[in-house]
Formats: structure tokens, C-alpha cells, sequence
């Protein structure tokens, strides 16, 4: 049995390092798009604060849990429309030759790219600190999970009902032998 940090060629399923390279591609557009409209809508000191915590004691450091909800939202909708569009990726995944699709094959529902999506946004919207490392720690667990799963499914992928898979390459789903088509298609 291969190890699953290894990627196989004959494998469709993304492995955890080249889903790992696509979540850094996708952190630095995100990190500038949030920058971008946080300058364009004024609140550019608010995402500035909430993202690298300085001014401590200034209004801007008192309001920067606004900024952070405004990234969370921002992260929210980059991910979920590019994962539930026709392309089935991000920016990043699309550059990793990666796109996500529901168990069956078939492009994954808006509201279950929202579901999948969760670890990175879910932390961005609880404001208070403590709440926000235990929140970012159950999403990072999410993401380590892929490596322990035969479909590198993490527990997000797992209860979105979805796959992050090789673009252009064919699995066998589970819904194929019973007839079944995925809820995450819906």
C-alpha cells in the first residue's frame, strides 16, 4: 500500500502537497484582493489591522474584528463561486492542473462549495481571539485529514460530498455502481 504522502500518477485524487501549493497561490491572490478592497471601500486599515494586528489600542485595532468578517466574507465568495463555477477551481487549483467536484463527478453545488470551504473562511468570522485558534486549529485538522484517506478527502471534502481530483482525469465514484447521483450536485 503507498503511502499517502506520495502522489501516484495512476491516482486522480489531489494529493495533500499539491493541494497544499494551489492554498498558497490562492493565499496571495486572496491576501491581495482583501488588501485591494479594503483600500477601495476605505477600510483598508481595518483589514490591515485584523490581518497583522498592529495600532493595539487605536479605533482601527478596535475595529479590526469588522475587517476580519469583511476578509471572511471576501475568502467566503472567492472560493465557493470559482469551486462551484464551470471551471470547478480557484485560481490556485487551476494553476495545479486540481478541480473539485462532488463524489458522483459532477460540479459541485454553490451551497456545498460554501460547506467545503469552510476552513478557510470560518475562521475569519468569530471575533474573539480564542474562539478564533480553536476554530482555525479544527480547520487545519480538516486539511492535515486528507492525508489518512484513500481519496484524499478531508473532513471538509468528506462532508461537502466532494473531490478534489487531477483536471481531465476519470474516477470511479461510489454513486456509479448504485445508480445514485451525489447530493452535492444539487
Amino acid at each position: 500500500m503507498p503511502t499517502p504522502y506520495l502522489e501516484t500518477p495512476a491516482s486522480p485524487y489531489a494529493g495533500f502537497w499539491t493541494r497544499v501549493g494551489a492554498a498558497l497561490i490562492d493565499g496571495i491572490v486572496l491576501l491581495s484582493v482583501v488588501y485591494l478592497v479594503g483600500v477601495v471601500i476605505g477600510f483598508e486599515s481595518l483589514v490591515r489591522s485584523s490581518l497583522f494586528e498592529e495600532m493595539e489600542g487605536s479605533v482601527d485595532y478596535q475595529l479590526a474584528p469588522l475587517g476580519s468578517v469583511l476578509a471572511g466574507l471576501l475568502i467566503l465568495f472567492y472560493k465557493a463561486m470559482s469551486e462551484s463555477s464551470h471551471l470547478g477551481a480557484t485560481p490556485g487549483k487551476r494553476v495545479m492542473k486540481l478541480e473539485v467536484t462532488s463524489t458522483s463527478g459532477l460540479p459541485l453545488g454553490f451551497w456545498w462549495a460554501v460547506l467545503r470551504s469552510a476552513p478557510a473562511w470560518a475562521p475569519w468570522l468569530v471575533p474573539v481571539p480564542a474562539i478564533q485558534w480553536l476554530v482555525g486549529i479544527l480547520a487545519l485538522s480538516s486539511c492535515v485529514s486528507v492525508v489518512k484517506n484513500e481519496r484524499r478527502q478531508g473532513w471538509h471534502d468528506r462532508l461537502a460530498a466532494a473531490l478534489v481530483v487531477r483536471r481531465g482525469t476519470r474516477f470511479r465514484s461510489n454513486e456509479t455502481a448504485t445508480g445514485q447521483t451525489s447530493r452535492a450536485s444539487q
